[in-house]
């Protein structure tokens, strides 16, 4: 048995014939006794309910960057951390030009800033001290320089508590360094697939980690930096990847 973690957005096609031509793909990858799972970014909520609106056939829908699991509706299980650091993340992702930061608890995903038309004022919606637990932090930024230098003084900053994944202008903060890579090393063994059986996809900056740490493609409209880190190839599609899989067994 083997397993396909695939990036959903900018990797999984939605065009009508290319999200057609994936899922066929997805079928006969399964039918062959193997495993694929979507990993994403997104809030888990959201992602699951994607993937089910565009009748994905996946066995595993895993959202903040890895930390949230669904089979189906259902929620499989997470991994969180404590909100202790969250006030000073906050003022860090606000202090760097975030105009929207959202926080990721397991099943809801709560705005906490939104700025307003002008800068002037706040949307507030969550209130810090309620969040015990998240599972992901997300802020979006007004250009990808302003995203990059958010994320390294974050590393630096808060590094022993989080760790900030760069996803163009959007800032994707995991607790705990359980990036995708980490999520994906978690599902492998939970489901006793041998990391040498584990493949994954992806097509940007967060999904970076992932593709060093396993058996990987990279579709060919990512740049050229993320497309340096395929190990196998540059595809077109997923469904070319699983072709290819799937010829080679």
């Amino acid at each position: 048995m083997k397993l396909i973690a695939s990036d959903f957005d900018g990797t999984v096609r939605t065009d009508e014939k290319g999200l057609a031509r994936d899922i066929e793909s997805i079928k006969k990858w399964k039918e062959a006794g193997n495993v694929f799972a979507i990993i994403s970014g997104r809030n888990a909520p959201q992602i699951r309910d994607i993937a089910l609106k565009h009748r994905i056939p996946a066995n595993y829908v895993l959202g903040d960057s890895g930390n949230t699991c669904y089979v189906g509706c259902e929620l499989e299980y997470y991994h969180s951390s404590s909100a202790d650091v969250l006030p000073s993340l906050y003022r860090s992702l606000l202090d760097h030009g975030a105009y929207l930061v959202i926080v990721n608890c397991p099943g809801v995903a709560t705005v906490v800033y939104r700025e307003k038309d002008g800068g002037i004022d706040c949307d507030l919606q969550g209130d810090l001290g309620s969040f015990s637990e998240f599972t992901q932090v997300s802020a979006v930024f007004n250009s990808f320089e302003e995203t990059r230098k958010a994320a390294e003084d974050i590393n630096v900053e808060l590094g022993d508590k989080v760790w900030a994944l760069q996803n163009f202008n959007c800032l994707d903060v995991v607790p705990d360094g359980r990036n995708k890579a980490v999520s994906l090393t978690y599902l492998a063994a939970k489901l006793g697939i041998e990391e040498a059986d584990v493949y994954c996809i992806g097509d940007n900056y967060n999904d970076i980690l992932m593709l060093d740490r396993f058996s990987s493609f990279v579709v060919e409209n990512a740049t050229d930096e993320v497309k340096s880190h395929a190990s196998i190839m540059v595809v077109p599609t997923v469904a070319d990847m699983i072709e290819y899989l799937l010829k080679s067994e």
